[in-house]
């Protein structure tokens, strides 16, 4: 508004009130993009919480509207047994586990098989003035079972059987490669985000002081409104960059939380026995 006065009476160019609509318009789209986004969250968290939506907003409303702290596992290696307790994981090496047991199956009737039959139990026997009880049982026959001609059959089942055990542990080593990658991912953002802290921190502070700089200077007629517009602009700049940082950094926590299977416990940090 007040670069388009400006233009109007002549002492800004006509670009300049341009450009401050574009960046005002730029600016309405933003609010529109970041209040979508806060309606799909309460979306996502009304069916996470199974809450009504009108009492999740008021209980929003009433919250302080500031990122609650986290603090991420204390990760300073990673054994790959901390991954078993993953869901995934663990599912996939059941599978491998399956599929080795149904191989061995199948490479055992590749050889003889002996049967033995009987039965053991019990008897009971009552007359006239007696009873007697007792076990009974018989063995035999014995029978053998030798595989000579079966049109392929043992051997097309046991290859069957060994390419599901490999398509298994390809699985299995996919997950594993997976379940590392979003660790290690996890490890970085937080490392990232704690180096980049203090400095965003420092800008954020900075700024807030030339604002309150520029804001006497305007008091006192010794600076323009462009000036302590432009300077409120920076310092509202960083103050959003300081909270979008600690924003990721609660994101970065959950996000390792998670890629350890959940249920992490802080004395998982020493390697398991």
């Amino acid at each position: 508004r007040l670069t388009a006065l400006a233009a109007g009476s002549g002492l800004r160019a006509s670009a300049d009130a341009a450009l401050a609509q574009a960046g005002a318009a730029q600016g309405r789209s933003l609010a529109l993009q970041q209040q979508a986004q806060c309606e799909r969250l309460l979306k996502a968290l009304v069916a996470l919480t199974a809450l009504d939506e009108l009492a999740l907003r008021d209980r929003l409303t009433a919250a302080s509207g500031r990122v609650p702290p986290v603090s991420p596992p204390p990760v300073s290696v990673l054994p790959a047994a901390w991954l078993q307790q993953r869901p995934d994981l663990a599912a996939a090496a059941a599978e491998v586990e399956a599929a080795g047991a149904d191989l061995a199956q199948r490479q055992a009737q590749q050889w003889p098989q002996m049967t033995v039959q009987g039965q053991i139990g019990l008897a009971r026997a009552a007359g006239v003035g007696f009873t007697r009880e007792g076990s009974v049982w018989s063995l035999g026959p014995l029978s053998v079972t030798i595989p000579v001609l079966d049109g392929g059959r043992r051997d097309a089942a046991q290859r069957a059987a060994a390419a599901v055990y490999d398509d298994a542990a390809a699985r299995y080593r996919a997950v594993l490669r997976q379940a590392v990658r979003e660790v290690e991912e996890a490890l970085v953002r937080i490392d990232v985000a704690r180096a980049r802290n203090a400095d965003t921190r420092q800008a954020a502070q900075s700024l807030a002081e030339v604002l309150r700089a520029t804001q006497e200077r305007w008091k006192a007629g010794l600076a323009s409104q462009f000036e302590l517009e432009d300077a409120r602009r920076s310092a509202l700049s960083a103050r959003s960059a300081m909270v979008d940082l600690e924003r990721e950094q609660v994101e970065s926590a959950i996000a390792l939380y998670r890629a350890l299977g959940g249920g992490w416990k802080e004395d998982a940090a020493r390697p398991p026995s």
